[in-house]
């Protein structure tokens, strides 16, 4: 078989797409994946990696429907259900998105983020509990992981358990001195206390990384 022909199989196009996925060029690893799938509309790796893709450019619903697809060949595809999860999230479809993400998690290369896009999905629903055990849970697999951090100390402020909160910061703090979430979080637990603009100066954005923050408090 010659380079070209290895070249055009679906792996290498699937493989090329990644890389172009990584280098932020998806115009190219779009039509890489197109040529994939129409050289075997039922490979899976391809399918999964459509799903990425379309999740990577806000299009939730198409990473959906590309995810159910690769589902339909795989059930228990732990990738295949890691974006039906989290395109399933951003639906607001809860229970599909906990179905995903529970199968994800029983895969070990999907598991920690799995694992922390569970706790964001109980976090949303007030069960600070279970929020808090899933970002635990994937923090097992790496304990200096910044958002299964993040969840906890929002977790436990909402839960009212404000000396477990100011851990979780202080832990936080530790390894991100700068973070601006670290500085909003302090200044919710110290109504009194008014919030530094030079957490935000320190960004190139100081009024995106604001308005994101914000977003997230009103998330949850």
């Amino acid at each position: 078989m010659t380079g070209v022909q290895t070249c055009a199989l679906p792996i290498w196009l699937t493989l090329q797409a990644k890389e172009l996925m990584d280098q932020k060029q998806f115009a190219q690893a779009q039509d890489k994946l197109i040529a994939a799938l129409k050289k075997d509309p039922n490979y899976l790796p391809a399918l999964v990696r459509f799903a990425e893709w379309f999740y990577r450019n806000g299009q939730f619903a198409e990473a959906f429907a590309q995810a159910r697809k690769a589902l339909s060949i795989d059930t228990h595809d732990g990738s295949a259900n890691y974006y039906y999860g989290i395109a399933a999230a951003q639906l607001g479809d809860v229970v599909n998105a906990r179905d995903g993400l529970g199968i994800a998690s029983l895969d070990p290369e999907y598991r920690p983020a799995a694992y922390v896009e569970l706790a964001r999905l109980y976090l949303r629903d007030k069960d600070f509990t279970n929020a808090i055990l899933y970002a635990q849970k994937s923090r097992d697999f790496n304990r200096y992981a910044i958002a299964p951090m993040e969840i906890t100390a929002v977790a436990y402020r909402l839960q009212g358990n404000t000396e477990k909160a100011r851990e979780a910061l202080s832990e936080l703090s530790a390894i991100q001195p700068l973070s601006p979430f670290v500085a909003m979080e302090q200044s919710f637990l110290n109504p009194g206390q008014p919030l530094s603009k030079n957490a935000f100066d320190r960004n190139e954005l100081p009024e995106e990384v604001c308005l994101e923050l914000r977003s997230e408090e009103h998330t949850s």
